[in-house]
């Protein structure tokens, strides 16, 4: 029976002493607000909003800064994903799918339209028809001057 009043008045204790704490930090808390009001403090919107949430923050303020860190860094993925997307979506409306053909590739389009091995095949064709015709008439005026009589000169 000792044991359990013993036990007993020692949780009572500890009770007493937690609330005693929390009392202790909840005025330490208010007094340095009232501190700043006083003395009207110069700062910041958002270094207030910051001081405002790490006294309001229950637990590892460390933990409140990483957990703050990931809320602003999925804010700016988000953000980005929105810029690319639209970005995107104002390139795809500039997409015709269908080219603009200028004015000089419209003139040097082909009205044979053959496909380019036969076209080829043509202009070897006619190359090797232009070498034969130069060859035959570099020969004729070659033997055109060959009149088999020596030409005599009078000094």
């Amino acid at each position: 029976m000792e044991d359990a009043a013993i036990h007993e008045k020692l949780y009572n204790l500890a009770v007493h002493l937690k609330a005693k704490k929390e009392e202790e930090i909840r005025k330490s808390h208010n007094a340095v607000v009232q501190e700043m009001v006083e003395h009207q403090f110069k700062c910041s919107p958002k270094s207030a909003e910051i001081a405002k949430h790490r006294a309001e923050a229950e637990g590892n303020y460390g933990e409140f800064m990483y957990s703050e860190a990931r809320r602003l860094s999925e804010e700016h993925s988000e953000r980005s994903r929105q810029v690319k997307s639209k970005e995107e979506e104002s390139a795809m409306v500039e997409c015709t799918f269908s080219p603009e053909i200028s004015d000089y590739a419209k003139y040097m389009v082909r009205e044979d339209q053959d496909p380019v091995h036969i076209r080829l095949e043509k202009m070897d064709k006619l190359h090797k028809a232009r070498l034969d015709d130069m060859a035959r008439h570099a020969e004729e005026t070659a033997s055109a001057e060959l009149t088999f009589q020596p030409q005599i000169n009078e000094y």
